[in-house]
């Protein structure tokens, strides 16, 4: 045998007809042990990472001559087909071998090499006969949420004047119907299995014929994700619409006005009776002083304090908070004046909150950007205010009158 021609046969998967040096490889490759090197593992290593035999250590005889010499312990490591005549055809005998073996079937004809494998395939059908059901599912769940709107016009009314802006709102409607597609699917679920389980008792006693049913089945799965995909999409409308209830005819968020070069005024989206706004004062103190870390938050807040406006309020006296704010990213360097008052408002006993803003560090830009996350967290602070208990809100009073005194309402 020509040792160097044996060397370099190559079979049609890439692979030397050479064995592979299982010991060199390993200790190549950093290993420190060959046992469990299967035949699975061996295909999954990258051919080009193994050392192979020399052919002056290998020996070539027939199977024959191995099994005698060595019963019970010759293995095939690949068979090797040859056609009797160019009439065969190779690629149909492949195909017909492909389903037989684990690994793949190589074969070579004039149109050159190929690899065969022979791999499971998922295909799904009745998608149509199911299109009807999900559109009519859809539009019930349009419908029942349309009639909500209509009959939910004070509750949704309520929302707005506790502050609610619109896409909050419209969020309460995606959150309901959230709630009744997950009931529904999980309540689907749950009794299509009673139902088998029926079905099952009946046909031990002979009465049915109970269908063959996979529960555990990938399908199940996405048919419980398709009809909450469903409802939830025949929500969208309607949640729009509802925001749109909560204040028609006005812009669905609110935008903070353009500044005058470091001046930053406005009227905060918001407004209270002048008994509440005492309590607010010491509720956002408190929570000023609960962000003085410059690490957490999107703010830090340092040398907050209530003060006294005398006679701002035709003769009456107005309250408010001020404090130093640095903004985050805190590495921008952005640094302002905060000062937030009640302002008299058109309706007696209700009063506005006046927010003014003065830049002391950081750019224009990133000044106006970084307010408007301000601007949001103070929202929320109002929003929780609304929700406090009767107690809570008396006690955040009484630390106001503490702090300015027994004058204040």
């Amino acid at each position: 045998t020509d040792g160097a021609a044996l060397q370099s046969l190559a079979l049609l998967d890439g692979f030397k007809a050479m064995p592979p040096d299982f010991s060199s490889t390993v200790k190549n490759t950093g290993g420190s042990s060959t046992d469990g090197m299967s035949a699975a593992r061996f295909e999954e290593i990258d051919t080009g990472s193994f050392e192979w035999f020399s052919s002056d250590k290998v020996a070539v005889a027939r199977q024959d001559d191995l099994a005698r010499l060595f019963p019970g312990a010759c293995y095939d490591n690949f068979v090797a087909l040859y056609p009797r005549g160019e009439a065969s055809d190779i690629e149909a005998a492949a195909r017909e071998l492909a389903p037989v073996f684990h690994g793949a079937v190589h074969c070579k004809s004039s149109e050159g090499a190929r690899r065969l494998l022979f791999a499971k395939a998922v295909a799904g059908s009745g998608f149509s006969d199911v299109v009807i059901p999900l559109l009519l599912g859809g539009l019930i769940i349009f419908s029942s949420l349309m009639g909500s709107i209509v009959d939910r016009e004070r509750e949704i009314f309520t929302y707005s004047a506790l502050g609610l802006s619109p896409p909050d709102v419209g969020a309460l409607f995606f959150a309901e119907s959230a709630v009744y597609s997950v009931l529904g699917g999980m309540g689907g679920y749950l009794l299509s299995q009673v139902v088998a389980k029926a079905l099952s008792a009946l046909g031990r006693l002979g009465l049915v014929t109970p269908p063959e049913m996979n529960f555990s089945s990938l399908t199940s799965v996405l048919t419980l994700l398709v009809v909450m995909a469903v409802v939830m999409l025949s929500t969208v409308f309607p949640a729009i619409k509802a925001g749109k209830s909560a204040n028609p005819g006005v812009a669905r968020r609110w935008k903070m006005p353009a500044p005058q070069g470091d001046r930053l005024d406005f009227v905060f989206p918001f407004t209270v009776s002048e008994l509440d706004f005492t309590g607010i004062l010491s509720f956002i103190r408190e929570h000023f002083q609960n962000h003085s870390d410059a690490t957490l938050g999107a703010f830090a807040a340092r040398n907050v304090r209530l003060f006294r406006l005398p006679g701002a309020k035709n003769g009456r006296d107005a309250f408010g908070i001020e404090a130093d704010v640095s903004l985050a990213p805190f590495d921008l360097g952005i640094f302002q004046r905060f000062r937030m008052y009640s302002k008299e408002f058109e309706i007696k006993g209700i009063d506005e909150v006046v927010v003014e803003l003065r830049r002391i560090g950081g750019t224009p830009s990133s000044w106006v950007r970084s307010n408007r996350a301000f601007a949001d967290e103070l929202r929320q602070q109002f929003l929780l205010w609304r929700s406090l208990p009767i107690e809570t809100v008396e006690h955040y009073r009484a630390e106001t009158a503490r702090s300015l005194g027994p004058s204040a309402p």
